[in-house]
């Protein structure tokens, strides 16, 4: 695996355990140049300013270490989508799951969360 595709898998699953409520579908181009990830629900990431700084921070934080690289974010699909190919990450399978129906798009959760960490995530973080 890419150090940059290990490193934003880390970010994504750092990103689900502080926000249980969020999706991701990320998708590495075959030269491994070009990162796209789309975020999901929108109604959620509009209104979580914690979330949005975090993303910030780590673009920029990418830009330093992978300067050959490029990263984008999309909330859902407004500016570009995935493929087919594509790996979703959210709280329930933190993992692959099939993208060929729309379906799996669609944000459901009947949880109520608090978004505390350690409630979701019982492994220590290493600094």
């Amino acid at each position: 695996m890419s150090e940059i595709k290990e490193h934003v898998e880390k970010w994504i699953n750092l990103m689900i355990c502080k926000y249980p409520w969020i999706k991701f579908v990320y998708e590495v181009s075959e030269d491994n140049i070009d990162h796209n990830i789309c975020v999901y629900p929108k109604n959620l990431i509009e209104s979580s300013e914690g979330y949005c700084n975090d993303e910030i921070d780590f673009v920029f934080e990418l830009d330093k270490l992978f300067p050959n690289n490029d990263v984008l974010f999309s909330i859902e699909e407004e500016l570009f989508s995935c493929s087919d190919n594509a790996k979703v990450y959210d709280i329930n399978n933190n993992g692959v799951i099939d993208m060929s129906t729309s379906e799996n798009l669609k944000y459901k959760s009947s949880k109520v969360y608090n978004n505390n960490v350690s409630d979701y995530c019982s492994y220590a973080l290493a600094a």
